[in-house]
């Protein structure tokens, strides 16, 4: 995709000033314009200035990403007694759908009532994964200060797919994140590794550098380094959530930033959230602060299902089938503090 004619923005605004922009170039969230505590009002989404940057990046700047979110390891999988080849975009894995993700496509984008609603055919074996499917994204933005995303569709047979929102936040509007707290109430993680595939165990977080019951900064995390932050060149790691099988709506995470006093809740009805605090950002393009992007200046919170579920009996799957239409809603709540 080259033409930039197919692009198109649109905004939901709310009597305050604050607004957000999607697009219909890969559903993305382009930005979201809120005040901090001195009432100033500044963006706290990463990403670029025009239509054709966004056709150039590769960092995945507030993309809807499918068919499967995160990777899946050696791009490979079996379902239903077959066997399954992948795009590899990742070494010998695939992440993101591979090259044929959704991220890159041209949606087709509308205003409904209160929502901007963006959809997607994605045909059988289309980056080698079964059944055609219809997608359905849609925004809102409420008049508390919510962003509420719908991941919506149906396929006319039984296939795998796991749907988030890439967006990068910095709470700031500008610098590193290293400041932000972060709160997570997730006892567990799933364990990867060096490539970020799950082995297929869960670690406790309780007396280790992933622990973020209890509020702390990103920075005094990073204090630590072990291994996984090692590999991982900081947190990108898969948290559990409590209550995770019954897929009702429930609390993800909370961050804060002392300056701004901006403070964001999410809320999701998938069983977990993926934080990744940026440690791989590195953009060629010039961004909307003016500046090329590097690790650290953001941070992400990816609601959605287990990574690598297809190739782990153990992990809840991650279905849609004809008699099971896919639906989750993740919820981002931005208020101002103290």
């Amino acid at each position: 995709m080259n033409d930039t004619q197919q692009i198109r923005a649109y905004r939901l605004s709310r009597p305050d000033g604050s607004y957000i922009e999607v697009s219909n170039l890969g559903a993305r969230w382009l930005s979201w314009v809120v005040p901090d505590g001195s009432g100033c009002y500044s963006d706290i989404l990463l990403g670029y200035s025009s239509p054709a940057d966004y056709l150039q990046d590769d960092c995945y700047m507030g993309a809807v990403v499918g068919r499967f979110a995160n990777r899946i390891g050696r791009a490979s999988f079996s379902l239903d007694g077959r066997s399954y080849t992948l795009e590899k975009n990742d070494g010998k894995n695939t992440n993101h759908g591979g090259f044929s993700g959704f991220h890159s496509k041209i949606w087709h984008g509308s205003r409904e009532d209160d929502k901007i609603v963006f959809r997607l055919h994605s045909p059988h074996l289309e980056g080698g994964y079964p059944g055609n499917i219809d997608v359905t994204v849609s925004y809102g933005f409420t008049s508390d200060g919510t962003v509420c995303i719908d991941f919506d569709a149906v396929s006319d047979r039984l296939s795998i797919l796991n749907l988030t929102n890439h967006a990068y936040f910095n709470l700031a509007g500008h610098g590193d994140v290293l400041q932000h707290c972060v709160e997570i109430p997730s006892a567990y993680i799933l364990d990867t590794d060096k490539e970020f595939i799950p082995s297929g165990r869960i670690r406790p977080v309780a007396t280790t550098e992933f622990d973020f019951r209890i509020g702390k900064s990103i920075g005094k995390g990073l204090e630590t380094l072990s291994q996984q932050l090692i590999w991982n060149k900081g947190y990108n790691h898969y948290y559990i959530l409590p209550y995770h099988r019954n897929g009702k709506i429930k609390f993800a995470a909370c961050v804060c930033e002392p300056t701004s006093k901006r403070k964001l809740d999410v809320f999701t009805s998938y069983p977990g959230v993926l934080f990744y605090s940026a440690g791989y950002l590195s953009s060629q393009i010039i961004g909307k602060q003016g500046y090329k992007y590097a690790p650290l200046q953001g941070f992400c919170l990816e609601a959605q299902g287990y990574p690598d579920a297809p190739n782990h009996k153990e992990f809840p799957p991650t279905l849609v089938s004809p008699d099971k239409p896919y639906h989750y809603t993740t919820l981002y709540r931005l208020s101002v503090v103290g």
